[in-house]
Parts: C-alpha cells; sequence; structure tokens
C-alpha cells in the first residue's frame, strides 16, 4: 500500500537549490498529520554530503544518486532514477518543485508511472486522506483544486511560495504570544500551522481563514503565498521576519527583516516592553 510523502530535491554545483528546502518542509506538514516518513530522491555527482542537510528540515531517509552519469543534469538518465526509485518504495505522494529542471523532470516521470501531475502548486492539503493540489488558473484570476484518483500523486511546487521551516513547532508560538501580550494584540497563523495542528482553525489568516486589517500586522516566517496575502494585505503597517531574503512578502511589507525570527522576536519583545514599561 502507497505511504509516505517523497521529495525530488535539486542540486546545482554541490549545493542544495532553495526550492529543495521548501519541499522538504512542505512534505513534513503534510507527513505529520498521519504520522508517515518523509523521504527523497537527490542526484548528482559528490553530493553525499547534503544527504544530512535535508535532514534538517524534516526528511527521514534519503536515496543518493552519486553517479558521474547525473552530472550535469540530463531528463532521460534522471527520470530513469527517479522513477526506479519511486515505485520501489511506493510513496503515497511524490513532489517535485516547479523550476525548470522541476517541471521537465516530473512530466517524465509522470509519464513513466502512469500517474497523474499537478504543475506549479500555490499550496497542497490531505483532505480524506488523499493529496489537494491547489493551482492558479486564467492568469492568476482564479484558483482550481486537483484531486488525485491514482497513486503516486505527483504534484511541482512554485518556488519562493511555500515556507523553507517558518515556525519550527506549536510550542514556539509562545514567542509570538509574549510579543502580542505586549503589543495588546493577538496571534494569528498559516494554513500550513492550521493543517499541522499547531494552531486552532479560528486562528487562520488568508482566502480559507479570516480577513484581517490591523493597524500592525507582523509577519514572522511567512513566505508570502497568495492565499496569505489574501487575509492580510490590507493591513495598514505589514513588517515582514523572514531569514529568506526573496520571501515574496517582502514585496508587499512596509517594513522589511532578513534574520532569524527566533533571533529577532525575543529581542523586539525586551525592547517592546521597556518601551510600555
Amino acid at each position: 500500500m502507497a505511504k509516505g510523502v517523497m521529495i525530488v530535491a535539486e542540486q546545482r554545483d554541490g549545493a542544495l537549490r532553495k526550492i529543495s528546502l521548501e519541499l522538504a518542509s512542505t512534505a513534513r506538514k503534510l507527513a505529520d498529520q498521519s504520522g508517515d516518513e518523509v523521504s527523497a530522491i537527490l542526484l548528482g555527482s559528490g553530493i553525499e554530503g547534503l544527504a544530512a542537510e535535508l535532514g534538517k528540515f524534516g526528511v527521514d531517509k534519503v536515496f543518493v544518486g552519486d553517479n558521474a552519469a547525473l552530472e550535469p543534469y540530463v531528463t532521460e538518465a534522471h527520470a530513469a532514477v527517479a522513477a526506479k526509485i519511486i515505485k520501489d518504495n511506493d510513496p503515497a505522494i511524490v513532489l517535485f518543485g516547479a523550476s525548470v529542471q522541476g517541471k521537465d523532470l516530473s512530466a517524465r516521470v509522470a509519464a513513466k508511472l502512469a500517474t497523474g501531475l499537478a504543475t506549479d502548486c500555490t499550496d497542497v492539503k490531505i483532505d480524506g486522506g488523499k493529496l489537494i493540489a491547489i493551482r492558479p488558473m486564467y492568469a492568476g484570476k482564479c484558483f482550481g483544486e486537483v484531486v488525485f484518483n491514482s497513486t503516486p500523486a505527483i504534484a511541482s511546487l512554485r518556488p519562493n511560495v511555500f515556507p523553507a521551516g517558518g515556525m519550527k513547532g506549536p510550542d514556539e508560538f509562545k514567542i509570538l504570544e509574549e510579543l502580542a501580550d505586549v503589543l495588546k494584540g493577538t496571534v494569528g497563523a498559516s494554513r500550513a500551522a492550521v493543517d499541522a495542528g499547531w494552531r486552532p482553525q479560528k486562528d487562520q489568516v488568508g482566502q480559507t481563514g479570516k480577513v484581517v486589517s490591523p493597524n500592525l500586522y507582523i509577519a514572522c516566517g511567512i513566505s508570502g503565498a497568495i492565499q496569505h496575502l489574501a487575509g492580510m494585505s490590507s493591513s495598514k503597517c505589514i513588517v515582514a521576519i523572514n531569514k529568506d531574503a526573496e520571501a515574496p512578502i517582502f514585496t508587499k511589507a512596509d517594513y522589511g527583516v532578513v534574520d532569524d525570527l527566533f533571533k529577532v522576536i525575543p529581542e523586539f519583545t525586551a525592547v517592546c516592553k521597556k518601551l510600555v514599561a
């Protein structure tokens, strides 16, 4: 029986591409809903040392194809190896990046496995045990939900939309709650945090949650997916804190801090406490 979430990571010149970390974090959140394992395929030459880095973002097992024939990227060689690994391990879900390489490879692999593929997704979720992929249609004027009836369900995720980490877990929200108490505000959450069971659904801000318009909105570790922006873009002042300088949230923010939120928020809270004392 198909089980677990697998990602197909990308590397270039011996370094993981950012989309690989976004895939790993997203796969971890999906797998946590059912207690499943997250695995990854990593192909190239001289890349064995990269497996441990994927582990930091929630990957339990990495299948490494380290061979000179896999460097540089060649569609047929990569597709043959990736398809065999997927077939041998029978994951329920396989995620690719919707990069130039990912679009090329995901289509070829899906064809080899005779299964469905949803491309350029801006959100994914589990509903009734099945993967639901959300993707823009008609130049982003509307969104469609793709339901898979075959396994593995294969989806490619749009780069710079999904967080590469964000919050680490439910206990980490304590630092946000402390800041909210000082500012006499409240803590919201992204859909990913709600789907992972870290926050109640009533806290969700976004297209499928609440629409808010406060005087101050502090986006902590929020990547800036279209669905989330729909719920808070009318805020009077938006402050974004994210260690990813390319996160889309910075294009909407009035002020931005490129740093680790777990470093910035405690320091900011301490300053705010002095100001209101």
